[in-house]
């Protein structure tokens, strides 16, 4: 067997404060501080062998390393609409969660599956907590549930996450917003082929959760990125349908139906 560990840490090279924890970030979608401090990335600790692969800590989705690196060329940057149009957790604010326990089957043939598990947490009560407490984990925390799928072969490669949060129960420091009280399912899909210098991808995705104030976003992608020597030319184009439903926040029960479309050349 072999034990391996990750501390991942995202530096800021135009700004100390962020380095030393001392700014706050505000841009959309999520508000956070100490947005470069050490470890600020994924945390991890494992061991693998012929059983496969189990991992501890602050584990990255398979929607991200899974289905997201296999078609999307542009990774969390603005080019395939992170965050708002395509979404790596039901939130889209973040691509892991804390207190992650994930298993990986051996590869059979080019397949693989994972499941990753995070448990339910509502011992927190108040709306702010001092660093000791949030070092110690102690506040609210939905329950996270994903299980992912993985096919690579030769040019064909197949991606699929079903990613499940659970924040029935949980108040209001919930880590895994966006809605308290409600069950959200995040299903993702990929599928790339590649044929000589020329990888084609498609990404559809639904977002859906059972809030009064309910998310239903459908949305599919094709990509492409075309290899010559050092140079690559990435291209993204689709849409995504949203509806969302209107409960006590509109008593009339209305429903609000936007759809936007998405064109990105790198």
């Amino acid at each position: 067997m072999k034990a391996n560990w990750r501390v991942e840490t995202d530096w800021s090279i135009v700004s100390n404060g962020f380095n030393q924890g001392g700014a706050t970030f505000t841009a959309s979608p999520v508000a956070a501080t100490n947005l470069s401090s050490f470890g600020n990335g994924e945390l991890r600790v494992g061991l693998s062998g012929g059983f496969g692969a189990v991992d501890f800590g602050a584990i990255n989705l398979h929607s991200l390393n899974g289905v997201h690196a296999l078609v999307n060329p542009f990774g969390t940057a603005p080019g395939f609409g992170y965050g708002a149009l395509t979404r790596v957790n039901t939130a889209g604010n973040a691509v892991r969660f804390d207190n992650s326990l994930r298993y990986v089957t051996p590869s059979i043939s080019g397949f693989t599956a994972n499941v990753l598990r995070a448990q339910k947490q509502t011992k927190a009560t108040g709306t702010t907590f001092g660093v000791t407490t949030n070092a110690l984990g102690y506040y609210d925390f939905g329950g996270v549930q994903e299980i992912g799928f993985s096919y690579n072969n030769g040019p064909l490669g197949v991606a699929y996450s079903s990613l499940a949060v659970d924040n029935v129960g949980v108040g209001t420091n919930s880590a895994t917003t966006p809605l308290n009280g409600a069950k959200t399912t995040l299903n993702s899909l990929g599928v790339a082929y590649t044929m000589g210098n020329l990888k084609m991808g498609l990404f559809n995705q639904t977002n859906k959760n059972s809030a009064v104030n309910s998310i239903d976003q459908k949305g599919t992608y094709l990509t492409a990125t075309y290899t010559m020597g050092s140079t690559k030319i990435h291209f993204a184009t689709g849409g995504t349908d949203n509806k969302v439903a209107y409960g006590s926040a509109n008593t009339n029960g209305a429903t609000v139906v936007g759809k936007s479309k998405m064109t990105s050349i790198g």
